[in-house]
């Protein structure tokens, strides 16, 4: 769970968590929120496709653990102004410790005054974006 600030109520509005930002679903008033980012949910993106993306909804980090388990890889990056996040990746992700990295939250949960959360899919590099919706509990 990061900690985050609703910066306006309007669609196309951004949360704000530490230096970045990712999009607001719509519907939050402004204040305070709690974002949930399940591992699973944060892409690596190449230096090659950043282009496409706005860069403050990009994270960079530092990969600072990596370890192999069966079909996909852990590992836990020191993001920028967030921490310390855990990451599962493919094994096909070509990532060593200590390597920079841009992270890309692909999927993530919104959570504003003890309501139902709110989920947001952001695109993946070239798609449209997914209506955001409540999450049925």
């Amino acid at each position: 769970m990061i900690s985050a600030a609703m910066l306006s109520a309007s669609w196309g509005a951004n949360l704000r968590i530490g230096a970045s930002s990712l999009p607001s679903p719509r519907g939050l008033a402004n204040g305070a929120a709690t974002v949930a980012v399940r591992p699973e949910d944060v892409a690596l993106v190449s230096p090659d496709r950043l282009d496409g993306l706005q860069g403050e909804h990009i994270w960079r980090g530092q990969i600072i653990q990596l370890s192999d388990l069966g079909h996909y890889r852990k590992a836990f990056a020191q993001v920028n102004g967030l921490g310390r996040l855990k990451l599962y990746l493919p094994k096909s992700a070509l990532v060593n410790e200590g390597d920079v990295v841009a992270l890309y939250p692909t999927r993530y949960l919104v959570y504003q005054n003890d309501g139902l959360p709110v989920e947001v899919k952001q695109p993946a590099i070239g798609e449209t974006p997914i209506h955001n919706r409540p999450m049925a509990l």
